[in-house]
């Protein structure tokens, strides 16, 4: 039996997480190098476990990801900077498009570049924020 409510889901989880053998279990996996020999160096096992985030997350399945992409001539809809195709290093990161999305409906606006996503979240996704921060700069 599942729970559906969100609040009764963290509380169970909270809980769950302090039980002496859910404890023990983790403890052996990260001991053994469990998570190492599966996460870490395997990338076709990472890149299927990022795709299922994105799937739960946004309900956007790759081939939705890339159609969008392209749609938008692989660049952020705000500022146009291009976006990296494939990330070869953590530091690079700040080039890979980041899913937008208004945080009241879920509904997906487009992809943006992580500066672009940033500054949008720190103005609370704001109009009038936006705006007074242009009559600021005039």
């Amino acid at each position: 039996m599942g729970i559906k409510n969100k609040e009764d889901r963290a509380k169970y989880d909270k809980e769950y997480r302090k039980r002496p053998d859910v404890i023990k279990r983790a403890r052996e996996r990260t001991e053994s190098g469990y998570w190492n020999e599966i996460y870490r160096n395997n990338a076709q096992y990472r890149e299927k476990h990022k795709w299922a985030g994105v799937k739960r997350r946004y309900g956007l399945e790759k081939e939705d990801f890339e159609r969008m992409r392209d749609e938008q001539e692989n660049k952020c809809k705000i500022c146009d900077m291009e976006f990296m195709r494939e990330l070869l290093e953590m530091k690079e990161r700040q080039y890979a498009p980041n899913i937008d999305h208004c945080h009241d409906s879920g509904k997906i606006r487009g992809l943006l570049c992580n500066n672009c996503n940033t500054g949008l979240g720190l103005f609370k996704d704001s109009k009038k924020n936006l705006q007074s921060a242009i009559d600021y700069l005039g």
